[in-house]
């Protein structure tokens, strides 16, 4: 089994910095685009001109759409940043390396858990992960099929993609087993005060 040793819970740390992400995406970075349509009339830069009512219109709904793609593409690869550490850091222990392989790094993850860790997820995680993976991708890389001449390969994100990656990797944490190792830390503390008294 994966085991962490107190007070350094990587898996509850990486959970953690998962739902930190999403509240920075969710909770900030959007409502800040859209605020901006308020602000310029607050401060009266958006004049009455409904040319540029409309260009402010298009530009909001512009930087929401990268804000939701650059949200979903650092959302995902902190995840895989998170994994590989922890998969690197647990296999060294046993003197053997994390090494990825030329399948995606979801299979790679799911096998490892398993064989070395006996951590048997739902497939529904591996399911919604691997979905992730393929949006990602089609995100940074454009969509597999081509596009009709003069298309862009701009890919939209949505907010329910958002929220279900975001949802997912959470469960995937959730899920993940693991034990803490709280005896290091005694043994420290002990041999901490026992060194004091002499």
């Amino acid at each position: 089994m994966i085991t962490v040793i107190y007070p350094h819970d990587q898996v509850t740390i990486n959970r953690i910095h998962i739902s930190h992400h999403k509240d920075l995406v969710r909770g900030f970075l959007l409502p800040s685009v859209r605020n901006q349509k308020d602000m310029a009339e607050e401060t009266g830069s958006l004049k009455e001109d409904a040319i540029v009512r409309e260009l402010e219109d298009t530009y909001v709904q512009w930087a929401e759409g990268e804000v939701l793609r650059f949200g979903y593409l650092s959302l995902y690869h902190l995840w895989e940043r998170q994994i590989v550490a922890l998969l690197e850091d647990q296999l060294a222990r046993r003197g053997r390396p994390f090494k990825r392989g030329r399948d995606p790094l979801t299979a790679r993850v799911r096998y490892v858990l398993r064989a070395e860790f006996s951590g048997a997820l739902d497939d529904s995680i591996w399911e919604a992960l691997d979905r992730g993976r393929r949006l990602a991708n089609e995100i940074k890389h454009g969509l597999k099929s081509p596009s009709d001449p003069g298309e862009a390969e701009w890919v939209a994100t949505s907010e329910k993609d958002f929220d279900d990656l975001a949802a997912s990797l959470e469960r995937f944490w959730d899920a993940l087993p693991y034990r803490v190792d709280y005896s290091s830390h005694d043994q420290a503390k002990r041999f901490g005060a026992a060194r004091s008294l002499q």
